[in-house]
């Protein structure tokens, strides 16, 4: 799932089949990401793919009610998930399956696929800037789209206002708790013998799991994509 970006093997390939493809409010709080993390299990071996050590990557989230978008420019694919009321967590899923190769009659293998269930988790917290852009032209002053985008956070009597999806959160936008898990088997009736071993490439067994634990760190300097 998250395995796209070629300066890194966390990056989400989300054509979500577990997960709602978002389309972007026009207002909504959104903020840009960077992500840095390390392999905190890996039961597939050193040579399976996507077994690299350390990930690093930029991300951008949207939130918009209790819904959340993760995005991945770089890598042209994002995500929805719903946020917890209660909690603030959210959990972006991504099942398929893979065809890895063809048939071999010469050397007796039949075709091979694997299926990959993919997991990132994590909790949200924090008061994100706001996105409305309806009046604010094209936002070529930044004073004047800073103003515009701070506007509806304040009441009539000049006190702050918290947006009521984000009504239990406090402070400057963070992502906390992220994990990455990975999970591969081969699909029922499948021939993947070819698959498991030491070698670059193969599983040292099958199925087993790869897990990733991960740190985000608000780049207030980033903008996010259009």
């Amino acid at each position: 799932m998250f395995r796209r970006l070629a300066s890194s093997t966390v990056a989400l390939s989300l054509a979500l089949s577990g997960c709602e493809l978002f389309t972007a409010p026009a207002g909504g709080y959104g903020a840009v990401f960077s992500v840095r993390g390390a392999i905190a299990s890996n039961s597939c071996g050193a040579g399976a793919p996507s077994s690299n050590t350390t990930v690093a990557y930029n991300v951008e989230i949207r939130v918009d009610s209790s819904r959340l978008r993760w995005s991945i420019p770089s890598a042209g694919v994002s995500a929805q998930a719903t946020i917890d009321a209660t909690t603030q967590r959210f959990t972006l899923v991504d099942d398929k399956v893979l065809s890895v190769r063809a048939a071999n009659p010469r050397v007796g293998l039949g075709p091979c696929a694997l299926r990959r269930f993919d997991v990132l988790e994590g909790r949200v917290d924090g008061v994100f800037p706001s996105l409305a852009r309806s009046d604010a032209g094209d936002a070529s002053d930044p004073l004047d789209a800073a103003m515009y985008d701070a506007s509806d956070a304040f009441a009539a009597d000049g006190s702050y206002l918290v947006p009521d999806a984000d009504a239990a959160r406090t402070g400057p936008p963070a992502l906390h708790n992220l994990r990455e898990t990975v999970g591969w088997a081969v699909v029922s009736g499948a021939d993947c013998r070819d698959m498991i071993g030491v070698g670059p490439g193969q599983f040292v067994t099958l199925p087993c799991e790869q897990s990733w634990l991960l740190d985000a760190r608000y780049e207030p300097t980033l903008a996010l994509s259009r």
